[in-house]
């Protein structure tokens, strides 16, 4: 009250999510213009992350000019129930699927080591050699993600072992093979 008056302040709105109602947009949106162009919100003392604002007092600062083209230019009208659209899936960093990707071709070379050792055992005692010794190289890291060097390092490591219990078969060790 200032001089006799009565000033109206509003109805008093009690959270981010009454705010963002208030104006018809997301609490980011809202968050936003408090930061950044000085939206009219109170924070409760003693409550971390507690605020409120005033109807009439926002409504005020909505239509106040600005220089921004993010900011709101008129005065809200009242939310209105509507049904909110369907969201499409997060898409997931490029990178993470780069890395799925490289994963599963990693994984999928060594099967294909592990079969084509297979078949080559099976297939020299119908050709008439036998293999007696095999080397596996390093699996290389394709994905760009210094990361993802143990993965390739391990899926060395785990084809050698896997290797290695084939009784009729030599494994040269990863140290003999990685002069080459």
């Amino acid at each position: 009250m200032t001089g006799g008056n009565v000033v109206k302040i509003g109805k008093r709105l009690e959270s981010w999510k009454e705010i963002a109602a208030f104006f018809d947009r997301d609490e980011r949106t809202v968050h936003r213009w408090e930061k950044e162009l000085g939206m009219p919100v109170y924070r409760l003392p003693g409550f971390k992350g507690r605020v409120y604002a005033f109807s009439d007092e926002l409504a005020l600062w909505s239509r106040t000019p600005r220089t921004s083209a993010a900011e709101p230019a008129t005065e809200p009208e009242p939310a209105q129930p509507q049904p909110e659209p369907a969201r499409a899936e997060p898409q997931r960093p490029a990178n993470s699927a780069t890395r799925r990707l490289v994963i599963l071709g990693l994984a999928a070379g060594a099967l294909l080591a592990v079969m084509a050792a297979i078949g080559l055992l099976r297939g020299t005692r119908r050709s008439g050699g036998v293999v007696r010794a095999i080397a596996v190289l390093p699996l290389a890291n394709l994905s760009g993600d210094a990361a993802q060097d143990y993965f390739a390092d391990g899926m060395t490591d785990e084809l050698t072992t896997e290797l290695a219990r084939i009784s009729s078969l030599s494994v040269v060790s990863r140290t003999s093979v990685q002069q080459y």
